[in-house]
């Protein structure tokens, strides 16, 4: 410090002369000194960044792959009374995408069959909705939570308690099982079916955005962690069961309303000439390596060829083939 002078060589002030006026110098240790880092400086967090990426791209790609996947064979195949059937040759990856972004339409498609269900699946997903905007969770040393938030708080939980019964108890009812069970046969009863599995696919969609919301709402809660935990454990569970209900029912759906090549068979091995007497068939997928399709008729079942050459003559869905014959 510049300012400071010496004092050597001075006479030292007596007691009786006044108070003694003394400098004291405090030096900051070296390694304790704030030092300033220049952005170039900064270590990389690039490693972290790509694995939290990557992480979350494996974590999305992963689910819409088994979304379709458990839509493919518990769903479409199981109701065609095939669950050996291959759809698809990517196991499904296609059909998750898909069956995600027609959530829209099977919601609206829902609410055109039965709207007593939308009004009632609204009036469950509005409350977490609105609820998350003032939500927050315990600080811990902070100021205690007042009377009304942790009544509101415990109202909370046991109205996520319901919720996670009412889903559970709804993707185990017999009633909802028996809609999303075989596949009628015959025409006129196919189109009935495939109504009712909307129906369900649509509300089935709704429960599980239910769920989701339920669920983090109810780690948003200023609860004690015990009772947050035991209610996370079983929110996880009407989660994942709302989950598979949810794959089944908008897999079948997903492959009833999918187009898919309408074949005529040749009649030879070269393929030189088509048989004029050989019905069209729509086909399905591979069943151990055989071709599977819908036969043609008045009651049409699911057949397997031996891998037989085949031109595709048009394209059309499983619910538009199994319409009733028009009557003129």
């Amino acid at each position: 410090m510049p300012n400071l002078t010496p004092s050597s060589g001075q006479k030292r002030p007596s007691p009786a002369e006044g108070a003694i006026t003394r400098v004291v110098v405090v030096r900051e240790n070296p390694e304790r000194m704030t030092k300033s880092v220049r952005a170039n400086e900064d270590p990389s967090r690039m490693g972290a960044h790509t694995g939290f990426w990557a992480a979350i791209g494996f974590g999305t790609i992963t689910f819409l792959w088994l979304t379709g996947h458990f839509g493919e064979t518990l769903g479409f195949a199981r109701a065609l009374g095939m669950p050996e059937l291959v759809v698809s040759s990517d196991q499904g990856l296609s059909a998750g995408v898909r069956m995600l972004l027609l959530v829209p339409l099977r919601i609206f498609e829902m609410a055109m069959v039965d709207p007593m269900r939308l009004a009632a699946a609204f009036a469950v997903i509005t409350v977490p909705a609105a609820a998350l905007s003032v939500a927050r969770p315990r600080v811990p040393g902070g100021p205690p939570n007042s009377k009304m938030a942790t009544g509101l708080s415990g109202m909370a939980l046991i109205a996520a308690g319901i919720v996670f019964t009412l889903l559970i108890t709804w993707i185990a009812w017999p009633g909802r099982r028996a809609t999303l069970g075989l596949a009628p046969m015959d025409r006129a009863g196919f189109g009935p079916w495939l109504d009712a599995a909307t129906a369900v696919a649509g509300f089935d969609a709704l429960a599980l955005v239910a769920g989701i919301l339920w669920l983090v709402l109810l780690f948003r809660l200023p609860l004690p962690r015990v009772a947050v935990a035991f209610g996370a454990v079983a929110g996880f569970i009407a989660v994942f069961a709302t989950w598979t209900g949810f794959t089944m029912s908008n897999g079948l759906v997903d492959g009833c309303t999918q187009e898919r090549p309408v074949i005529v068979t040749l009649p030879s091995a070269n393929g030189e000439a088509i048989a004029t007497s050989s019905p069209a068939s729509l086909l399905l997928g591979t069943v151990h390596g055989k071709t599977s399709v819908m036969g043609s008729g008045e009651r049409p079942a699911p057949l397997v060829l031996p891998a037989p050459e085949f031109v595709v003559s048009d394209r059309m869905s499983l619910a538009t083939w199994m319409r009733p014959p028009k009557v003129e």
